[in-house]
Order: C-alpha cells, then structure tokens, then sequence
C-alpha cells in the first residue's frame, strides 16, 4: 500500500480528507492523519473562546472514520524530503510516499523585545485555553491591551467587551485605522462602533518592547493586566526550516 500522510488536522487536512474519502482515494493508498489533538479546532472562533463566549466543546468537531484513514498523535520535529520521512519531537519517525503539510501558522512578533514571553495568543487550541483563562482572571476593571487590529484583533475586542464590560480595552494598531486591508466605509464603522462601546483605538501605534504587565508604545509604558498579541502571522517552524523555495513572507513556493 502507498502511505499519504497529512500533517495537520485543521481546515486544510479535513478539506483533503472530505475530498478523498470515502470515495476518490485510490484502492492502493492508505493515509496517516498526524495532529497534536484528537479533534479538529474551529480556529476562526478561538477569539470566543479566549473571550469566554464560546465553550472549548463547541470548537471540536471529530475527524472522519474510515478503515484506509490512521492518526498519529505528536508534535513535528521537522521533515526530512530526502529520505521522505516525518521526524517528531516523542516517538518513531513516519515514512511517506506523499506528503501535504497543512500545519498552519504562528505568531510572528516582529523582533519585538518581550513580546513573545509576555504576551498570549490565539493562534492554537493550547495557546487560547491559556488566554481564555489570563483573560477570566483578569481583576475586575483591570486592563486588557490587545496589539494588532486585523481580523482576529478585531473579532477579540469586540467579543471581550461584550464578556466583560468592566475592562478597559486598549486595541492597538499600526495604521491610520483598524481594519485597513478593507474598504474605508467598512474600517469606519467597525472603528467609530469601538468609539462608541468604549474601547480605546490607539491608532498609528508602534510597539518597541512588551514587559511583564506592560507594552511600550513609542516607549510610553502601557500598564495591562493582560496582552494579546494578534499583531502578525509566519509559517509554523517545520515549514520555516525546510530546505525549499520560499517567498518574502517565508511561505513555499508552490506551483499551481
């Protein structure tokens, strides 16, 4: 039998696996699924989760059953294309025929000194349940700071002030206006809501450093009981150190 293994069971292994089984997976192929989790994460929810809107059993979703469909549960250590073969930080190596990674992403943070250390994420199932509960045990009226106001820093503010409406939030971004990748009318509203629901936009905002309970905005110390960071994302490490074509933003090249 021919082995195809998929690394990761987020939206793009569960897409090859719905497409593949139960019937166009050719009757000589078998697949390993390998992920760290027993289930798939609803990850364009984590900021509710991390808020407290959304309960962790309402973000798992089971992977598919099938008898040609294995999983392997561990963390990549990296994978060896020469050799075809999938290293893991605990465990015995797994070989492959065909290889998709689908690992996803991390948090990129810039070379700001602290941030990684002093700051919580939302950009895994582990990272949110940790966050989710920094953010519940916040002291009542304290202060949340959230850098980076994209999507997911968006989402979160607005999810936090309606979990906890006696925070302060200050939601922190690097442009004229949050939201600026859409249409002006759009990052308007969404910004003049944030205005009038009481969270503080610090716009045109450049984090130089993150200490343990602060942030320094053009080194003007913010004193936050917690901070998010939603300021930026990589290629998970795996994929960042494998010997291939890469673009500027460290992503594979790939054909079409």
């Amino acid at each position: 039998m021919k082995k195809l293994v998929v690394l990761g069971g987020g939206y793009g292994g569960m897409r090859i696996l719905q497409r593949l089984l139960p019937n166009d997976l050719p009757s000589d192929w078998e697949i390993t699924l390998v992920d760290r989790l027993p289930y798939h994460c609803l990850k364009t929810e984590y900021y509710a989760l991390a808020a407290g809107t959304a309960s962790d059993h309402h973000l798992r979703v089971s992977f598919p059953e099938d008898p040609r469909l294995s999983t392997r549960y561990g963390s990549v250590a990296s994978i060896d294309l020469a050799s075809k073969t999938v290293l893991f930080e605990e465990g015995e190596p797994l070989t492959y025929d065909t290889l998709i990674i689908g690992l996803g992403c991390e948090d990129k943070y810039h070379g700001v000194p602290g941030a990684k250390e002093h700051t919580y994420s939302i950009q895994s199932m582990e990272a949110t349940r940790r966050t989710y509960e920094a953010l519940n045990n916040v002291r009542p009226e304290g202060v949340v700071t959230i850098v980076g106001a994209g999507l997911s820093g968006v989402e979160l503010a607005s999810e936090l002030r309606e979990s906890r409406p006696d925070l302060t939030i200050k939601l922190l971004d690097r442009g004229d206006i949050i939201l600026s990748m859409f249409p002006r009318r759009l990052s308007n509203y969404v910004q003049n809501w944030f205005i009038d629901h009481g969270v503080d936009i610090i716009n045109k905002s450049n984090v130089t450093k993150v200490e343990e309970g602060a942030v320094y905005n053009h080194d003007e110390r913010i004193e936050s009981d917690a901070i998010i960071w939603t300021a930026g994302i990589q290629p998970n490490v795996v994929v960042r150190n494998l010997d291939v074509e890469k673009d500027q933003q460290g992503r594979v090249v790939l054909t079409p």
